[in-house]
Formats: C-alpha cells, sequence, structure tokens
C-alpha cells in the first residue's frame, strides 16, 4: 500500500512540472525568427576619423627683403684733405651719425642721414652734414654688399656736395646688423672733396 502512494505522488510530481516547462519552439519558428533577424538592416560602421594633416611650418622672412624700414647708428672718420698723390689721409676727425633708410625693393632703397664730423668741436651744431642717397645691394644670404651715391648739404659752409661710395651689412637675425661703408665726397664752390668712413649698427623693422 505504501508503495502504490509513493509511485502516485511520484507520478503527480512529473506531470507538475512538465505544466510548468514551455514547450519548445517548433522548427518553423525557429527558421522564421533567424530569417527576421537576417532581413533586419545592420548599422552602418563607423568610419574611420581622417587624421588632421600636420601644419606645414612656413618659411620665415628673409633676411633681406622689400618694405624694410631701417634705423642706423654709426660712428665716421672723415679726412677733408686726402693726399691724392699717394692715397694716404691726413688729419681726420672723429663723428658720429644718425640714418634712416626705407627698401623699397629687395635690392634698392632710399637713405637720409646726418652726421657730426667731429665731435670734439665744442662749438659745432647738432649736425655738421645731411644726406640723401640712393642705395643698390645685393642680398648673399646673410651678407649684402651695396653702392651708395647721392647728394648732401654742408650746414657750417652752407654749400651743396655729392658722395659716391661702396659698403657691407652683415644680418645677425631678421632685425640687428652690422655696417661698414667707405665714401668719398665731392666738394663744390672750390670746397675740398673728403674721403669719409662710416661702422655701425643697423635695425630693420
Amino acid at each position: 500500500m505504501k508503495t502504490k502512494i509513493i509511485l502516485s505522488l511520484v507520478l503527480l510530481s512529473s506531470l507538475a512540472v512538465a505544466q510548468e516547462v514551455p514547450p519548445a519552439n517548433p522548427p518553423s519558428e525557429i527558421l522564421q525568427l533567424a530569417f527576421n533577424e537576417a532581413s533586419q538592416p545592420q548599422p552602418a560602421a563607423a568610419s574611420p576619423v581622417a587624421a588632421k594633416p600636420a601644419p606645414v611650418p612656413t618659411a620665415s622672412r628673409q633676411h633681406f627683403a622689400a618694405g624694410e624700414f631701417a634705423l642706423d647708428l654709426f660712428g665716421t672718420y672723415t679726412d677733408a684733405r686726402p693726399d691724392k698723390l699717394n692715397g694716404s689721409l691726413k688729419g681726420g676727425t672723429y663723428g658720429a651719425g644718425l640714418g634712416a633708410t626705407y627698401f623699397f625693393h629687395k635690392n634698392a632703397g632710399l637713405q637720409l642721414d646726418s652726421t657730426v664730423n667731429d665731435v670734439t668741436d665744442a662749438n659745432g651744431g647738432l649736425f655738421d652734414h645731411s644726406s640723401v642717397s640712393l642705395i643698390v645691394r645685393y642680398p648673399l644670404g646673410k651678407l649684402a654688399p651695396y653702392a651708395v651715391a647721392g647728394a648732401g648739404w654742408d650746414w657750417n659752409e652752407h654749400q651743396p656736395d655729392t658722395h659716391t661710395g661702396l659698403g657691407v651689412e652683415w644680418r645677425f637675425n631678421q632685425h640687428l646688423g652690422a655696417i661698414g661703408e667707405a665714401r668719398w665726397i665731392f666738394g663744390t664752390s672750390g670746397a675740398p672733396d673728403a674721403a669719409q668712413f662710416r661702422a655701425g649698427l643697423r635695425y630693420t623693422f
């Protein structure tokens, strides 16, 4: 009797478990689900972000270019009595000067300068001489040899003169440079000729 009761309980338990387990999907439903998933549009793959090109470094400004404006501070040695026979210079004086130059072209510019020919002359004026010149230069990297020619005015003698010469400029960088120049000043109205040498600094904007 006990055995029958145990078998009955086991049978009832099996039936209860079978009712709780949902029936498996038939093969036709499985195929339909797979077809539905395959027919759905897949999201587009994200396109890789294009890398920005590296900035190209800009070329630095040339050491000598058109549109430059330069200020000069220089010392002078002037000999108004050069011995034309043997080329020696006698009785020169030491002076100083200021100049401003605008280069309207890479190879050419206009210069305005004023000088004190003798800094030891306490009776002299603020400037002894002023001149305007055309400068033609030929840049070679940081070096620029140049030729100069122009006219000037002697404030002491109150008479004009002309000049020509050769010089060279060396740029330490784009702004600061050194200049050296030799010019011959042609006197007028009986005034003697003069040889003048200049050396100084130039700051270019």
